[in-house]
């Protein structure tokens, strides 16, 4: 036989041998570096053991064996009773699954321990419970952090609930002196001077009022403590008083208003007032960030159970990365602030949701910077008691789940 030839008994490779038993104390390492206690329950002789394990939670005892009632006694007293129950479903189990989250029982003062335990039970041919083995692992740390985090939790709320109570409080009593300043105006000389002077100052204060109410408004909502007084209502009226309310600002701007809603009438179970809220900081909003001679439109559109309204404009348009933040609560684009500065960025987000409270939708959509902008909103057609039978009219909520078809 050739000397390059092995030997048929010569010994394997090394990385072919079979690995030597590992040494158990390199498992208790292991075990000790993750924070965690493995344990036996034999339950035929109630004899708990713990092995490998140096953790100060245990006393200096651990590794002799215990009853299970005196561990039930180590557990904290409001737990007992669920630390029982997992131990008894996990008998019950027939794949013997265990898992339990408790606290131990401390003296005062003392840092308050918690444990997080899984095991499995092992059963003999007969089926019954024979053992119960698993482990234990000290979840103290992440516990105290949870609370910590809670407690900062609580303390935003607070803080924001604070928010929300002093914005009331300051629009509120910012609302209450523009009325003295308004009726000044309506009293003055009816110069020419001081009649444009007049104009001005109305001007600036509608929109500071316009301005309060929106802010009381989304206070009203933080807290909700606004209601809606829903009735019968003429979509046109609605309409109506929207674009009475925003043609000051369309004609200051020089924009041109084109309205197309249908002839006959459209019928909403809503509130008026909210509505015409609604409509009207969106063509103010199509005002604020339109150019001087633009085209701001207003359309209406039956879709089957729903009523479509849109306001479009040709101006400055809506960058793609601020299209999913266009409804968030005082987000304002960059465009937008550099076209119209001022404004406090909650028009939108009011629209929105005064919309969702009526059981409507409103989206955006844009091309881009300097493309325009269209916000459509889709509001339930009122239903009547005496719609013919058979009517193959879609329900509301149905019609809302198939999507834009605009």
């Amino acid at each position: 036989m050739s000397r390059s030839q092995p030997s048929a008994h010569a010994a394997p490779p090394r990385s072919a041998r079979r690995p030597r038993a590992q040494d158990p104390r390199r498992f208790g390492v292991a075990l000790e570096s993750a924070y965690l206690i493995s344990f036996e329950w034999d339950i035929e002789r109630d004899e708990v053991r713990r092995f490998h394990s140096s953790a100060p939670v245990l006393d200096a005892n651990a590794d002799r064996p215990n009853r299970f009632e005196t561990i039930v006694q180590a557990v904290h007293p409001d737990d007992r009773t669920v630390f029982r129950a997992a131990v008894q479903a996990a008998i019950d189990d027939p794949e013997g699954h265990y898992e339990s989250e408790f606290r131990l029982a401390t003296p005062p003062g003392q840092r308050q321990v918690w444990l997080y335990e899984r095991g499995r039970i092992q059963r003999g041919r007969d089926g019954r419970p024979r053992r119960l083995i698993g482990v234990s692992q000290d979840i103290t740390a992440r516990k105290e952090a949870e609370q910590r985090l809670r407690a900062s939790e609580e303390r935003l709320r607070e803080a924001d609930r604070q928010k929300d109570e002093f914005l009331a409080m300051l629009a509120h009593e910012l609302r209450n002196t523009l009325a003295p300043i308004r009726t000044t105006v309506g009293i003055t000389s009816a110069d020419a001077v001081v009649s444009r002077v007049r104009d001005v100052v109305d001007r600036q204060v509608t929109q500071m009022a316009r301005l309060l109410d929106d802010l009381l408004d989304v206070s009203r909502l933080a807290r909700e403590s606004l209601l809606l007084q829903r009735r019968p209502t003429a979509l046109a009226e609605v309409l109506d008083a929207a674009l009475e309310t925003s043609r000051p600002l369309l004609a200051h701007n020089a924009l041109r208003l084109v309205v197309d809603q249908p002839a006959e009438p459209v019928i909403l179970d809503a509130d008026a007032v909210r509505l015409t809220q609604v409509f009207a900081n969106l063509l103010n909003n199509a005002a604020k960030y339109s150019h001087p001679g633009d085209a701001v439109t207003l359309t209406v559109r039956l879709e089957e159970a729903f009523v479509a309204v849109s306001v479009s404009d040709t101006g400055i348009g809506i960058a793609p990365h601020m299209l999913p933040r266009v409804f968030d609560l005082f987000a304002q684009g960059t465009e937008a602030r550099s076209h119209a500065p001022g404004g406090l960025g909650i028009g939108l987000s009011l629209a929105q949701r005064l919309v969702d409270m009526h059981g409507g939708r409103i989206d955006v959509c844009s091309p881009g910077t300097g493309e325009g902008s269209t916000f459509t909103v889709r509001l339930p057609l009122l239903v009547t008691a005496d719609a013919p039978a058979g009517d193959d009219t879609v329900s509301p909520l149905s019609a809302m789940e198939q999507g834009d078809r605009t």
